[in-house]
C-alpha cells in the first residue's frame, strides 16, 4: 500500500545562488518533502522498521543542505530527492525549496520538483 510521509518547513541554511552577493554567506531556506512509500497496510510489528524514519530522513537532508554550495535551488531539490529515493520503498518524492530572502518585497521564491523511481508509473514495464 502506498503511504505518504512528509516533513514540512525544515528551516536550514546554505550557500545558494548565482550572484556574488548570494555566495558571500549562508542564506536561510525552507525545505519540505512529501514522499510516497510502498509500506505494509498493517505493519506486522509496531516498530520503526515498518515505515520510513522521518527523523533520520530529516537529519540526512539537513546534513546535505547545510553542507551544500549549489547555484540553483533546482539542483539542491534534485539532490534532496536522491536522498529520499535512496530508500528502496520510496516510489515518488516531491521536494519544495523556498528561499525567503531571494527577492526584495516578495513573500517567497522557490521551486518544487517531483521525482519518481525509474520503472514506475505510466508505461513502466
Amino acid at each position: 500500500m502506498l503511504q505518504t510521509i512528509f516533513i514540512t518547513d525544515m528551516t536550514l541554511s546554505c550557500v545558494i545562488g548565482v550572484r556574488p552577493v548570494e555566495r558571500a554567506k549562508k542564506q536561510p531556506l525552507r525545505v519540505s518533502v512529501s514522499l510516497q512509500a510502498e509500506l505494509p497496510d498493517v505493519p506486522e510489528h509496531d516498530e520503526l522498521a515498518s515505515t520510513v524514519d522521518y527523523s533520520a530522513l530529516h537529519a540526512r537532508i539537513a546534513i546535505l543542505v547545510e553542507s551544500s554550495a549549489c547555484h540553483l535551488m533546482e539542483t539542491l531539490a534534485h539532490q534532496i530527492a536522491e536522498v529520499c529515493l535512496s530508500d528502496a520503498r520510496v516510489v515518488t518524492v516531491e521536494v519544495t525549496v523556498v528561499k525567503p530572502e531571494a527577492l526584495a518585497g516578495a513573500a517567497t521564491a522557490g521551486v518544487t520538483i517531483r521525482r519518481q523511481r525509474e520503472g514506475r508509473g505510466m508505461g513502466a514495464k
